[in-house]
């Protein structure tokens, strides 16, 4: 199997809060990861214990991101890859019925709550013309310090996602509660190409650009596979039942998170 990689430096969402019991599938192995970010020493103190009304990490790199458009608000969520930028979906940045964001605003955590220095935003270039759904990713860079930890952007080979035995988690800030709370959700994966990840996880408005981490709710490890793009509408239905789905790190979108990051 090939070896991983890994940079250094509209409607009520499906009912799935519960994640399956922290025992069920494993992420693969670290070991095949190719990932970017700064490598983490520290394992999560007492993980069996972990609640997401107290966020540690990797929860505290995620953030919420308002955007305005065409005088409209947007609320989405982001997470911190590495200094000074933050990863999102391009559609919270220029929605497929607007032109690009006018104004750019992020809290680093909660909304409301130490709100950031804007510098630049950015989207694939796929999406500016064609709003390609695999093409739904976008980055925000910013002035001034925040924690020097945070998650490792993620390629894994294909085959190395296993549905329904590769278990994953979004952590994001849902409109529904003036995107002042964090969710998670887990289940194991349900389908899996070379662009797109879909799942069985509850997500909601204001969710879109939330992290996908590889392991579960309450044991997240700090590899980030995804970025959380679509609710049900948009997603394929798999074993008769509805997902929701993301962009995928495959080597395209992990050559374009590293060139992000060097205009950091």
């Amino acid at each position: 199997m090939p070896g991983p990689s890994t940079l250094n430096n509209t409607e009520h969402p499906t009912k799935l809060r519960e994640p399956i019991a922290a025992t069920s599938p494993r992420p693969p192995s670290p070991d095949l990861v190719t990932a970017i970010g700064t490598e983490i020493t520290s394992d999560l103190p007492n993980a069996e214990e972990i609640r997401v009304a107290t966020p540690i990490f990797p929860y505290t790199t995620v953030c919420t991101v308002k955007t305005t458009v065409a005088n409209e608000t947007i609320m989405g969520t982001g997470v911190l890859i590495g200094e000074g930028t933050i990863l999102t979906a391009a559609h919270v940045l220029q929605p497929r019925q607007y032109p690009k964001a006018t104004a750019v605003q992020v809290s680093q955590g909660p909304w409301g709550q130490n709100l950031m220095q804007i510098r630049a935003w950015d989207v694939a270039p796929g999406w500016v013309d064609h709003k390609r759904p695999e093409d739904d990713l976008g980055v925000i860079w910013f002035n001034g310090d925040w924690p020097t930890l945070w998650p490792l952007v993620a390629l894994y080979p294909a085959e190395a996602l296993e549905p329904k035995t590769c278990m994953v988690t979004i952590g994001g800030y849902p409109a529904r509660e003036q995107s002042t709370q964090l969710f998670a959700s887990s289940n194991p994966l349900a389908q899996v190409d070379d662009e797109r990840i879909a799942y069985w996880l509850d997500t909601d408005n204001g969710q879109s650009g939330s992290p996908i981490f590889l392991g579960s709710r309450d044991k997240p490890s700090r590899y980030i596979i995804g970025i959380h793009t679509d609710r049900k509408e948009n997603s394929p239905t798999v074993d008769g039942k509805a997902t929701n789905s993301g962009v995928r790190i495959n080597e395209a979108k992990f050559n374009l998170i590293q060139h992000w990051l060097e205009q950091a």
